[in-house]
């Protein structure tokens, strides 16, 4: 027998697969040809009481009425029952799993900006009040780099010949981990990704550690002339460029983007887009990992300075945006953590892809008219300031802080913190047109697409 037969009155039927109803007229009628069927909703989502364009062909309570063509009903047999309650629960809880993504992707944004602030304002205070106490004592008023991680290892007895680092550290006879040698092997590299992979809660000694640090720090210090790093795609057929950002110690996450990206090799190069450190527990396996592969591949790799590239930050706990020091204590001592912050300092402010692509951790700029020239000649060797009353430390801060939106010209970011700013759609044209570029990427905010990327300008 065909749906068409069983539909009959009286008969419980649904609509489209949706509505669900009872049949109370079938025929022709006078606002459209063919067949018919009133239908009497078993929920108020109709359109009448069965009266239409003044001819009433059933009576129901108002608004269970509604009126389809023949073949838009269906039977409401047990199985199609099922399937669209089925159907009905499976499609609620996808709505609730999103909202509550959604909630949640929220409320971790909005503690992140709030931790953030925080510190600016806490930072903005103290520069202030130094401001004022070098304006009473003039003598005391030019420390150059004063603030920068040397100086400070300098004074705590940490050395800065990053060339000797590990050569007075010796690892313990009942060291349970992977050991690294030199020259460096891809088959050691793998060695040493394979037990961070799968016991990362045995840390890699410290004297691996400060050596792979000790090397990087060497390399690039030798290609970085300036502050801003140049990096090509790959150019085989099967070259690419993967930039990541914000991994924030989450190893796991870290894992994934390598399978399924691939490693780094000749073919697959890696920019890390900054803010590596903090709030996760394992920002410095992510670091070792990306290191040992820059000094495998010079050209391939690099790394972005972050706002939480930084001293201050770090230092803070996990609950209130920082974490990394107490990574490093935990797992090695005070002395990796500060060749760790030299190492910061080293790192680029910016990267330009083949000439055409504007990386950057935070954003553009306050100031118009700023050329990627500017930022190469930015003294990054410090600790990122907190005062943007300078040219130089206004454009640094804005690397590391600055945030899109989506109207024109600049604006404060009051919920992001002190001194912090947001540039619109036409400052992203002017600067991309000033320094014949096309695309700029940047990082420091969850996408609210929350597909891991958004466009935005």
């Amino acid at each position: 027998m065909s749906n068409n037969e069983e539909v009959k009155m009286g008969s419980k039927v649904v609509i489209l697969g949706k509505r669900k109803g009872t049949v109370r007229f079938i025929g022709t009628t006078a606002f459209g040809p063919g067949e018919w069927v009133g239908i009497e909703l078993d929920k108020p989502t109709g359109t009448h009481d069965g009266l239409a364009n003044g001819h009433r062909y059933f009576t129901c309570p108002p608004g269970h009425g509604v009126y389809v063509q023949r073949q838009g009903v269906l039977p409401s047999t047990s199985w199609q029952a099922a399937a669209s309650q089925i159907q009905s629960l499976l499609r609620g809880r996808k709505d609730r799993q999103e909202t509550d993504y959604k909630r949640a992707f929220q409320t971790w944004n909005a503690m992140d900006m709030e931790e953030e602030s925080q510190f600016l304002d806490q930072s903005a205070t103290i520069s202030r009040v130094e401001h004022m106490l070098r304006a009473y004592h003039p003598s005391q008023s030019t420390t150059p780099n004063g603030n920068s991680a040397v100086a400070l290892s300098i004074n705590g007895g940490v050395s800065t010949d990053y060339a000797n680092w590990g050569a007075d550290m010796t690892v313990d006879a009942d060291y349970k981990g992977p050991h690294i040698k030199w020259p460096l092997t891809l088959d050691n590299v793998q060695t040493v990704l394979h037990h961070i992979r799968t016991n990362p809660d045995v840390a890699v000694h410290k004297k691996y550690v400060a050596e792979v640090l000790s090397k990087a720090c060497q390399i690039m210090n030798a290609e970085l002339k300036d502050s801003v790093y140049d990096i090509e795609v790959p150019s085989g057929p099967d070259g690419k460029l993967v930039i990541c950002g914000d991994t924030h110690g989450q190893l796991a996450d870290f894992l994934w983007v390598l399978k399924q990206n691939g490693e780094p090799d000749e073919d697959t190069g890696y920019l890390l887009n900054g803010d590596i450190a903090d709030r996760g527990d394992d920002a410095s396996e992510i670091l070792l990992i990306t290191l040992m592969y820059k000094i495998l591949y010079p050209k391939r790799v690099m790394i972005n300075r972050g706002n939480h590239e930084n001293l201050e930050m770090n230092r803070r706990s996990s609950e209130h945006g920082g974490g990394f020091f107490d990574e490093c204590r935990a797992k090695y001592d005070a002395t990796v953590f500060m060749m760790f912050q030299q190492f910061f300092e080293i790192l680029p402010l910016a990267t330009v892809v083949s000439k055409r692509v504007f990386v950057v951790h935070g954003g553009l700029y306050r100031r118009d008219g700023v050329l990627v020239q500017h930022i190469r000649t930015i003294n990054r060797r410090r600790q990122c300031p907190t005062s943007t009353e300078a040219i130089e430390d206004a454009l640094m801060f804005d690397c590391m802080w600055a945030d899109p939106q989506d109207f024109p010209g600049v604006s404060r970011a009051a919920h992001r913190g002190a001194n912090c700013i947001r540039f619109g759609p036409d400052v992203t044209k002017r600067f991309l047109g000033n320094n014949s570029l096309s695309l700029c990427i940047r990082s420091h905010e969850v996408p609210n697409s929350l597909r891991g990327f958004e466009d935005k300008h």
